[in-house]
């Protein structure tokens, strides 16, 4: 009687024990559990899961999984695959009388077994396989004048899912693991540093006017959502773009300065160049790829408003522009380029001033000293003054005693306008101390002429 009753508790015991089995494989190459849902969800909630099956990916390979009975007696294997069409599980292979089974050469998709020894209940475990077959056939390259466009050809494609199924639920509810770019690490890099990339994060690359000039090849690497990497590199490519850009050198001798245009108007005219005229300045073509170039001058101020506002063109590779800024204004600035393959590509430059010079009484001293001394010898320009006044086209002067007898005059370039030493006329008489007055007349190359009137002051002589 106590032989029986540890018999039965024995079996009683078998019974109960839960064997945790699980499929296992060793050839794998990344693995994750599934996100099941509670029975009253109709999406999937990673939080909510309430039971987990092992998903296995495989790398350029099949799937092979194992089945062990945990009882460590032999058991009969029933393999079923999952038909996602019908909601269950098919039969798919089946071994007896072995301790565990294997099965191999798995394409992606759900794999059941079933184990039954005869003595314990039969267990039954799943696991889901897939295929990770992910790799960058080659890169499609469109090279146009305005842009240049690099697409991966990808297999399968970013966009194809892989997809398992909720067993909690009734009917079994579809989930994807995204393997689309959002869940991709890429990273593009040129060959050629100065070819600069918007974003290399972006799967399709597309450089906008201004195209890339400089021939490189690009390179993609991607890392998909199981941790797998890929890689392949463009062929050469030699883009067929070209850009527009001149330099302007503003060569004054006293505040050189020089500006790059380019094809970006807008970042162009933020930056003012300016001088008083005549604007001497120079013009560097330092445009790329091209082989013809057409040059067109404007006055601003007039685009609006007169049909003659070009005032110069010239198709060559750099224009002929001596002694053209004289005039005070506004003007703008055109390049236009073209090369063999017909791309066209422009700059301009709307905001090069020239200003007009003004002269005042601040320009002269009011008292000099012809004394012998070399101090303040003569009635001139002070230090500096003839420069800031260097757009006269135009410049003439009178000196007067008080009683209104000239006693000097001069007419001709300002520049070489020597002074008034006192004499009469510079070679006659001395003259006096006392008060002269003086008036001047000066116009600009735009004939303005200054103030509006004559300029009138007085100097003191003193001896």
């Amino acid at each position: 009687m106590i032989k029986k009753f540890i018999y039965i508790s024995i079996i009683f015991f078998a019974i109960s024990f839960s064997s945790f089995a699980q499929l296992t494989s060793t050839t794998y190459d990344y693995k994750k559990t599934t996100s099941y849902l509670k029975q009253d969800k109709v999406a999937p909630i990673e939080a909510d899961s309430i039971a987990a099956d092992t998903i296995y990916i495989y790398f350029d390979k099949k799937g092979a999984l194992t089945a062990t009975n945990t009882f460590t007696i032999n058991a009969n294997f029933t393999w079923k695959k999952y038909n996602g069409t019908k909601n269950t599980f098919e039969n798919f292979s089946s071994e007896a009388g072995v301790l565990s089974s294997s099965i191999d050469n798995l394409s992606s998709g759900g794999y059941q077994a079933i184990i039954n020894d005869g003595i314990n209940p039969a267990d039954t475990i799943v696991a889901w396989v897939f295929e990770d077959n992910f790799k960058i056939t080659d890169i499609y390259v469109a090279n146009q004048c305005d842009y240049l466009t690099l697409r991966p050809n990808i297999t399968p494609g970013p966009a194809t899912p892989y997809t398992y199924y909720d067993l909690s639920t009734k009917p079994n509810f579809p989930i994807n693991i995204k393997n689309d770019q959002p869940s991709m690490t890429i990273k593009w890099t040129s060959s050629v540093s100065t070819n600069t990339l918007d974003d290399p994060t972006i799967l399709n690359q597309s450089f906008l006017k201004p195209a890339q000039l400089d021939d490189a090849t690009y390179t993609l690497n991607i890392t998909d959502v199981f941790g797998k990497s890929a890689s392949a590199t463009s062929e050469t490519v030699s883009p067929i773009a070209t850009e527009a850009a001149f330099n302007l050198d503003l060569k004054d001798g006293v505040n050189d300065t020089s500006l790059e245009i380019t094809n970006d108007k807008a970042a162009n005219n933020k930056t003012a160049f300016k001088g008083e005229a005549p604007l001497y300045f120079e013009i560097t073509n330092k445009s790329f790829k091209a082989t013809k170039w057409e040059w067109r001058f404007y006055e601003s101020e007039n685009l609006r408003t007169s049909d003659n506002s070009l005032l110069l063109s010239s198709e060559s590779e750099t224009p002929d522009i001596a002694d053209f800024y004289y005039t005070p204004g506004l003007y703008k600035i055109k390049l236009t380029v073209e090369n063999s393959f017909g791309c066209i590509d422009s700059a301009v430059y709307s905001v090069l001033k020239v200003d007009s010079s003004i002269i005042d009484k601040k320009m002269f001293p009011n008292v000099f000293t012809p004394d012998g001394d070399n101090s303040n010898p003569k009635f001139s320009f002070m230090e500096g003054e003839a420069d800031n006044a260097k757009s006269l086209k135009e410049f003439s002067i009178d000196i007067y005693t008080k009683t209104g007898k000239k006693v000097y005059s001069y007419q001709g370039n300002h520049r070489e306008w020597e002074g008034w030493n006192g004499k009469k006329d510079n070679s006659g008489s001395e003259q006096p101390s006392g008060i002269y007055y003086y008036t001047i007349r000066a116009k600009g190359w735009d004939n303005r002429e200054f103030i509006g009137k004559t300029l009138t002051g007085f100097v003191y002589l003193y001896r």
